[in-house]
């Protein structure tokens, strides 16, 4: 469990970062381009890109942000399911995100501005949703919304499945790179005045990407 709900609550009335640069990689008509990276700082000092193969051990204090870059024709959507079985949407910050023009090159990193998640001693399986596609997720928007205004549980529980289901049906047919991106100095960074770089994966797929991630803190 993250301390996230002072923290995500003013992370979604925060305006994202824009960076206006050309994409690297020119998506097709049916494809959609992103990037991603969950950065870690351990107890040690030591940043690096988690990159689940399985399923990340984490531990009480580490640090977390997450980078996303978004290129062409990428709506891409982030929930996190977690340990105390509360379930957050991490980004877009609201369903109207993509109502209006999303730049090639948009970048993000979560928390904003100089704030990391922080681990507390809550031991369980931190579950993240990662969602991608050239078309938006209207329905699941739609229940998003309803859950989020409401609060109920059986609109929580709907929510999750429709996770569960987006997830499973789009998790084929990706490919990817890694390159590197920089870790945004942040309030727990420490060190000298240059900025550590860390591989992010590099999205080109057809349709539609999904990705179910796992953080285990034991």
């Amino acid at each position: 469990m993250f301390y996230l709900k002072a923290v995500m609550k003013n992370f979604l009335i925060i305006s994202f970062i824009l960076f206006h640069v050309a994409s690297v990689w020119a998506a097709g008509p049916d494809q959609l381009a992103f990037s991603w990276a969950f950065i870690l700082k351990s107890g040690d000092g030591q940043i690096k890109a988690l990159d689940f193969e399985a399923p990340e051990p984490v531990s009480e204090g580490e640090l977390l942000r997450i980078y996303l870059e978004l290129r062409d024709g990428a709506f891409v959507y982030l929930y996190l399911f977690d340990s105390r079985e509360d379930l957050y949407l991490v980004f877009p910050p609201s369903s109207s995100f993509y109502d209006g023009e999303i730049p090639p090159g948009y970048k993000s990193y979560i928390p904003s501005g100089r704030k990391w998640f922080s681990l507390d001693n809550i031991k369980g399986t931190e579950r993240f949703y990662l969602l991608a596609s050239n078309e938006r997720l209207a329905e699941l928007e739609e229940l998003t919304d309803r859950f989020l205004i409401a609060k109920e549980p059986e609109l929580k529980r709907q929510v999750v499945e429709k996770l569960d289901e987006i997830s499973e049906k789009f998790a084929v047919g990706a490919v990817y790179d890694v390159e590197p991106a920089p870790v945004q100095a942040g309030e727990w960074l420490g060190g000298g005045d240059s900025l550590p770089l860390v591989n992010s994966h590099k999205i080109l797929v057809t349709g539609s990407y999904g990705a179910v991630l796992d953080m285990v803190n034991k």
